[in-house]
């Protein structure tokens, strides 16, 4: 294995006001597999939980996230895994490009690429309204496409886990992803920017004030309209619907309404298929019956 040695002026290391050198080793995998000395030049982020600094490697602005405690350092790993794995695709235009992951018994040390500061952390004092929201469209706009390419969505999303380098924006932060395939062909089929067709995406854009701007995808049931990603696809509601049911029976309505979501939230677990003719006739088989009429309507 190859060995990593870090190095962290006095000027730097301002907890000890000492200079600092950890040691570690290269964990399968990882690149480059050849002894490295870093000198850090500069410090990015001090918390509890971990330490980034800058550095140069082997030619490259890198950055190295530096664990502090066990936990830190379980999810340091988990980040390192994530590169390797479904991130990989992302690398370099959406994602920082990974440059290796080491460890020692105690701590990780992850580097990456150097994509610049965190976008909240930059002066938009000067800008306008529309120029701040010009931004954030962008910013969304990375989110999408890091969905569409790895079907993961970033857990900790947030203007913080965003970077900005000469105009061009990388999510970083993935010790906590959540694997989330949207339905087929939904993504790659978005306008964008005006339909956001995932619930995950959906919320973002509201957390970053994009809406009403973005439209909500809708479903019609009977009468009235839905947020559609929570059913199923009209052609299958029109499918499965049981022959009871009537808009007009409004005290009944409500029943059905909430067993077509039960149908869309087991279609997504994998428990029923709505794909085939034989599993739209068995759903529409177990549809609810109607209720009775109540004694107050004449």
């Amino acid at each position: 294995m190859a060995q990593l040695t870090v190095f962290i002026p006095s000027s730097i290391a301002a907890e000890t006001e000492t200079a600092t050198e950890l040691a570690f080793r290269s964990t399968p995998v990882s690149v480059p597999d050849f002894p490295l000395r870093v000198n850090v030049h500069s410090s990015v982020h001090n918390s509890p939980h971990s330490k980034v600094y800058r550095a140069n490697v082997s030619g490259t602005a890198a950055v190295l996230k530096i664990s502090t405690n066990q936990q830190s350092f379980e999810d340091l790993t988990r980040e390192a895994d994530a590169y390797r794995g479904p991130l990989t695709p992302a690398q370099g235009s959406l994602i920082p490009l990974f440059l290796g992951y080491y460890q020692n018994d105690c701590q990780g040390c992850l580097i990456l690429e150097d994509c610049g500061d965190p976008a909240a952390y930059l002066d938009f004092s000067e800008l306008s309204q529309e120029e701040r929201r010009c931004l954030r469209k962008k910013i969304l706009h990375v989110l999408v496409e890091f969905h569409r390419l790895t079907h993961h969505y970033p857990a900790d999303f947030a203007e913080r886990n965003v970077v900005s380098l000469d105009g061009r924006y990388r999510l970083i932060d993935f010790h906590d992803l959540i694997k989330h395939e949207c339905h087929p062909g939904t993504v790659a089929q978005m306008t964008w920017p005006t339909d956001l067709v995932c619930t995950y995406l959906s919320v973002a854009a509201l957390d970053m004030g994009l809406l009403p701007e973005i439209k909500f995808p809708i479903v019609t049931i009977g009468n009235k309209s839905y947020f559609a990603l929570s059913y199923p696809p009209k052609h299958i509601i029109d499918a499965i619907l049981p022959d009871w049911f009537d808009p007009s029976l409004w005290w009944t309505t409500g029943r059905v309404i909430d067993w077509l979501a039960d149908v869309q939230n087991d279609y997504e677990a994998g428990l029923v298929d709505y794909e085939t003719e034989e599993g739209r006739e068995q759903l529409k088989m177990s549809a609810p019956m109607p209720k009775p009429k109540p004694d107050y309507i004449h």
